[in-house]
């Protein structure tokens, strides 16, 4: 038994739960957990992995409990995929951006007609006040139509003021979370939300038609949408599915996953997207406030546990971006947006690269496209990325060869792993190499760099962002002091011992833009 592969997050002890007669007959077959019977004297390869894949005996994947139902990996996911696939191949990463982790946040429409219990004021005033433009954070806001075609009055008159001030705002993005908010989709039991005189329920004026509701009647000219978060049980059918892919619409929510100390299980970290007859439904990072309260019953400060699976998604390996996902309803209670705000605020201290949920949606999808060569054992091509720009290497320690390698930013060394930024514009081919690079490379920007150069001394690169610039430059000269230009103003940096120089400045606005930096 080897238990680093075997007993992962639940020890085997005298669980055996299954026996069959099954030999690798691969002489250079990996076995990881060798049974005896005691009676017959028969053998079970229960684990084991070769150059043509591997087979784990049922039961032996994953425990779960017979009284709570909960889960744990027996199997050591990561290890044994790395056997099972002929070694560790590039993997394309959806949780990292020119080596910082990626974050992004989305707003569920629920409870914008909701009173705030602090000041007596409508949920969405809250939203705007105190968080929307106050934060200089990408948001993507959503909105139910049957919200404001049950409001009636003045009322209505204010709750669309408010959404269209909301879609004003610089860091917003535009989005439909229905027309009547499905609780099920699929059409054996399908529940809507609000009963709309009138209504009959399909794809196309359930999607399609709050899309263009919102896009005439509360979109900015400038800023129309064609994305839609799921809703209800987030399970949408087949032919709501094909609605978004034949009318060019973006599709996100789903998958709820969780890793805290009430699920302290990867199993419970949920996969990109889920397959439907040949599409792709895209899920979510992780769970919003609503399964962290329990479905809306409390606790109402149940959302600020989301930082737990922030971090265990960070470390001993990332796997997941950050996603500050939650509904307008939150912020009904005070300790509800105090948990919003400290989530806000612990990211803050961390960092990241944000991104519009837009442009998450569109890195999952080049996960799916990107193709992956090994040209030989130290140089790989990847081709049809599209969004997606990293790709990671599990315990690699050899450096990139930036000279030979095409369409490659830089790279960084980080827990046992090698990120490697592409610059997307081209096929690249990622070459490894013993040696450290000489000349400047960029290890960690929050942002897309583009118009990378250097002279051997020197950089100057555009970085679009917002809120914030953020970089390292590695192989510059060890403990030397550089004149940094960031918008025409000019800030003295001295680079450390190591020769990486590291860059922070806070932006005014809260709209993306571009900013030349120069390093000289």
């Amino acid at each position: 038994n080897d238990p680093e592969m075997t007993e992962f997050e639940r020890p085997l002890g005298t669980e055996i739960t299954s026996f069959r007669e099954i030999t690798a007959k691969d002489p250079n077959a990996k076995v990881f957990l060798e049974l005896k019977r005691r009676d017959t004297k028969e053998l079970c390869d229960a684990v084991f992995a070769h150059n043509k894949g591997g087979m784990v005996l049922s039961g032996y994947e994953v425990y779960q409990n017979p009284v709570n139902y909960q889960t744990r990996w027996r199997l050591n996911p990561f290890k044994f995929f790395t056997y099972a696939f002929g070694g560790d191949f590039p993997k394309p990463d959806v949780s990292t951006v020119n080596g910082m982790r990626l974050m992004y946040s989305h707003i569920d429409g629920d409870g914008i007609r909701n009173l705030s219990e602090m000041d007596s004021v409508p949920c969405p005033d809250v939203m705007y006040d105190k968080i929307l433009s106050q934060y200089k954070l990408p948001v993507a806001v959503s909105v139910v139509i049957g919200d404001i075609l049950k409001t009636v009055g003045m009322s209505r008159k204010r709750l669309i003021a408010v959404i269209k001030k909301i879609f004003e705002l610089p860091n917003v993005q535009v989005a439909s979370h229905g027309w009547t908010h499905p609780f099920v989709w699929k059409k054996k039991g399908r529940k809507l939300a609000f009963n709309i005189k009138g209504f009959v329920y399909s794809p196309e004026a359930e999607i399609g038609g709050s899309i263009d509701y919102i896009n005439e009647h509360l979109a900015p000219k400038d800023k129309k949408t064609r994305t839609f978060f799921w809703t209800g049980d987030c399970r949408p059918d087949y032919e709501a599915l094909k609605y978004t892919y034949d009318n060019g619409i973006l599709n996100l929510n789903g998958g709820d996953t969780r890793f805290d100390s009430e699920y302290p299980s990867y199993t419970y970290v949920a996969p990109l997207f889920r397959h439907v007859d040949g599409l792709l439904q895209f899920f979510t990072a992780n769970s919003n406030e609503n399964i962290y309260t329990r479905l809306w019953k409390g606790p109402f400060y149940g959302y600020r546990f989301v930082v737990e699976t922030f971090k265990r998604t960070e470390s001993p390996i990332r796997i997941r971006p950050m996603d500050v996902y939650y509904h307008f309803y939150l912020v009904e209670k005070e300790i509800g947006f105090e948990s919003l705000v400290d989530t806000y605020n612990w990211i803050l201290k961390t960092e990241f690269t944000p991104v519009t949920t837009n442009h998450y949606i569109h890195v999952m999808q080049g996960f799916v496209s990107t193709e992956i060569e090994k040209l030989s054992d130290n140089r790989w091509a990847i081709a049809d990325n599209g969004k997606l720009n990293t790709v990671r290497l599990d315990g690699e320690k050899r450096y990139v060869d930036l000279n030979q390698s095409k369409g490659v930013l830089g790279f960084l060394h980080y827990q046992s792993s090698l990120y490697v930024h592409l610059d997307n514009e081209e096929r690249a081919e990622i070459v490894l190499t013993n040696t450290p690079p000489s000349a400047p490379y960029v290890a960690k920007a929050n942002g897309m760099v583009s118009e990378w150069r250097t002279d051997g001394n020197g950089a100057s690169f555009t970085l679009n962002t917002i809120g914030r610039v953020q970089f390292s430059v590695a192989a510059m000269k060890k403990n030397h002091g550089y004149r940094v230009t960031a918008n025409k103003t000019a800030y003295r940096v001295k680079s450390d011992d190591k020769g990486i120089l590291d860059f922070y400045i806070e932006l005014p606005s809260r709209a993306y833009q571009d900013v030349e930096i120069t390093i000289r």
